[in-house]
């Protein structure tokens, strides 16, 4: 990634650039420029995926030169730099689509906090824009070809009707990942998502998610599956076995990939397996896809083996705890660290889940986002020791983690309708 500092001021720009190791940093080029003019020529010459600006410098101010990028229509992430208490320059960038803002004076450790994040953030836009390539494109054509070859799978009945068709299908079975032969005995696996508990994902994610985990998780019983997305939140997966496999075992290892998947995608599936002849494949995938009760015992006894198990997760509440628990233990986590800056990352590290489903259980309980709850927090301990306590607002800010003064006052502010000044007065 390439960055670039603009900043009237040389003893302001000469320690904005030394103050950190920008290339350590993970960027590849570091552009300096003096004024808005000659940051619109190095944009011009360079690709530049970050920019650092002042807002106000003589002749053009930082706010224009964001203008006219945003004009030529460049996707460069820009940070603003404001010594504005009242954050009057910084509520106008915001319509310029700015990353973030800092304060001035900052300390180097602000600036390069403050570059980091929108670094994260473009290299998350990145890894969508990756997945969005005519590669992923053509694989998920490649699952629509299985969905539909499977589909027109031939019923019991053709097969019978229809000589040299069974074994002409089979052949083509291993165009499509599925090795068996006219005698193998097959397991088909239905799994249907009943409800999600973060943002849910996109459907191949999820397919890729469910077969990577089938493909681990089976590895040592060698069964291969093949693993296709049938309809909405239904996905069908075709087991073959190079050998017999219990029912006690093949019920354990879905539990187990059952729980990987609600661990990592945070939803529950309803799972249902049953032992199928490869002559019986289109009938197994109906009656368990559907849920059919229409079969006559006769036509079970005839075209379906039994199924071997269903698999139904119901209330589920994430290991170690509930809702509650979590919730408790997020309360814990923020007034241990009250005094340091605290990300929604760090809460879900510390508490072993996803940092979705910190997000998810904050605003259960709450009502607030994962961000208003940290800083309703934090204002409310600055309160309570603005009230009861004779410290400095300086140190007090300081205790909530606030390491710049202006800031603390402006969020106390927003959230009291009141500046901390004036609190302590009161």
């Amino acid at each position: 990634m390439n960055i670039l500092f603009v900043d009237d001021q040389p003893n302001v720009l000469s320690s904005i650039l030394t103050g950190n190791d920008w290339r350590g940093a993970g960027f590849s080029s570091v552009f300096s420029a003096s004024s808005a003019d000659a940051a619109r020529k190095i944009l011009q010459a360079h690709p530049v995926d970050i920019l650092v600006t002042d807002i106000e410098m003589p002749g053009e101010d930082g706010l224009s030169l964001i203008a006219w990028l945003r004009e030529q229509q460049m996707k460069t992430s820009c940070i603003v730099l404001t010594s504005h208490a009242d954050f009057f320059y910084a509520q106008q960038a915001i319509s310029l689509q700015i990353t973030d803002y800092v304060v001035q004076p900052a300390r180097p450790e602000d600036i390069l906090r403050s570059v980091l994040k929108a670094k994260e953030k473009l290299e998350e836009e990145q890894q969508v824009r990756e997945k969005n390539t005519p590669d992923n494109f053509t694989r998920a054509a490649w699952h629509t070809v299985i969905h539909d070859f499977f589909e027109h799978w031939p019923t019991y009945e053709e097969f019978i009707s229809t000589p040299g068709l069974f074994t002409a299908k089979t052949a083509s079975l291993m165009e499509y990942d599925v090795n068996c032969r006219e005698d193998s005995t097959m397991i088909v696996l239905c799994s249907h998502v009943t409800k999600w508990r973060d943002l849910p994902l996109a459907p191949y994610a999820l397919l890729d998610l469910i077969q990577d985990t089938l493909v681990r998780r089976l590895a040592d019983e060698e069964i291969h599956p093949s693993t296709y997305l049938y309809a909405q939140n239904t996905y069908m997966t075709i087991l073959t076995p190079k050998r017999p496999v219990a029912d006690q075992n093949l019920e354990t290892l879905l539990l187990s990939v059952r729980d990987e998947i609600f661990e990592k995608a945070k939803c529950e599936l309803r799972m249902i397996a049953s032992d199928a002849e490869l002559i019986e494949l289109r009938d197994v995938i109906l009656a368990l896809a559907e849920k059919d009760q229409a079969y006559s015992k006769e036509h079970k006894d005839q075209y379906l083996a039994p199924v071997l198990l269903e698999l139904q997760l119901e209330n589920t509440e994430l290991p170690g705890g509930s809702n509650t628990d979590y919730l408790a233990q997020v309360e814990a986590f923020v007034r241990d660290h009250i005094g340091e800056p605290i990300t929604r990352t760090q809460i879900a590290e510390a508490l072993y889940v996803s940092p979705g489903y910190i997000g998810t259980v904050i605003k259960a309980g709450t009502g607030y986002s994962c961000k208003e709850y940290i800083t309703h927090e934090k204002m409310s301990f600055a309160r309570h020791l603005l009230q009861n306590t004779k410290l400095p607002i300086g140190e007090i800010a300081a205790r909530c983690g606030y390491d710049n003064f202006a800031y603390f006052s402006k969020v106390y502010k927003d959230t009291y309708e009141i500046t901390p000044s004036a609190e302590r007065k009161n």
